[in-house]
């Protein structure tokens, strides 16, 4: 049996791959409890990744089999979880979304060509100054129920009452209407709908100037931020094929620098 172990800024993905697959996502702060879950798997290989796998590799009764550069274990991970579920692309952009973003551009290798600090941690810290919520599952369930029109400024705003160059529901603003509709119900729903719209329009607009300057036609989004993150995998859809790129969605992809690095050292 192998274990590849993705020990993230916030959080620590788990992969065991034995007979079945399984995934596994604890807190990266709780390092006790990554620990009792790996260990409860005697005599299996061991590999890890990510910026806090000595800390992990410290707490854990067998001695790791191997450990890997992040972003090469994500790209081999990638890699065989899109052979899996789509058909062979040469050359890509893809752009793992965690506590900030990573941008890479991927061929028979990957290169990492840009990063950006929104992500997973401006979700949490915006998310909880705007509505109090400290989960990632209360956010996420907050935003689907959420409406940006009182928040946010769109071309229709701008536009009113006459043809616009553009479609009409596109932002204009991010939070650009919050002035000017103070004397309006806000609700933190249409507080966190905005956060998520905010996070994945700027994800999606600094991977398709990628895809565009690499001469890609596929973006490909992954990492824990998207996880059951309906509100924002629907505007990475929509905005991708709207700028004339192809979005690819993959399931389990936050899981892809655990696996990755199972293939890169085993």
């Amino acid at each position: 049996m192998n274990i590849g172990i993705d020990a993230g800024g916030t959080l620590t993905k788990i992969v065991v791959d034995g007979e079945e697959r399984d995934y596994k996502v604890i807190k990266s702060s709780n390092k006790e409890a990554i620990a009792k879950f790996v260990n409860h798997f005697e005599g299996a290989n061991i590999y890890l990744t990510g910026g806090r796998q000595k800390v992990i590799a410290q707490l854990l009764n067998e001695s790791p089999k191997g450990y890997s550069v992040e972003f090469d274990a994500t790209f081999n991970g990638l890699k065989q979880l899109l052979s899996e579920q789509y058909d062979a692309m040469d050359r890509f952009i893809f752009c793992n979304i965690g506590t900030g973003s990573s941008y890479h551009l991927a061929t028979d290798h990957q290169q990492r060509v840009g990063g950006s600090g929104v992500g997973g941690g401006l979700l949490m810290g915006l998310g909880y100054l705007l509505t109090g919520e400290q989960s990632f599952e209360s956010l996420v369930r907050c935003s689907k129920s959420g409406h940006r029109d009182l928040i946010d400024l769109t071309v229709g705003h701008i536009y009113e009452g006459q043809d616009a160059p553009i479609p009409k529901d596109l932002t204009a603003a991010n939070f650009g209407r919050v002035l000017d509709t103070l004397d309006e119900d806000v609700s933190k729903e249409d507080h966190m709908a905005s956060v998520m719209g905010l996070i994945a329009e700027t994800i999606c607009t600094i991977g398709i100037h990628m895809a565009e300057m690499y001469d890609c036609e596929e973006v490909v989004y992954i990492g824990s931020t998207l996880q059951d993150n309906e509100v924002m995998l629907n505007v990475l859809n929509r905005y991708t094929n709207l700028r004339g790129k192809t979005p690819v969605l993959v399931e389990n992809g936050s899981f892809a620098g655990a696996l990755g690095c199972i293939t890169s050292e085993s």
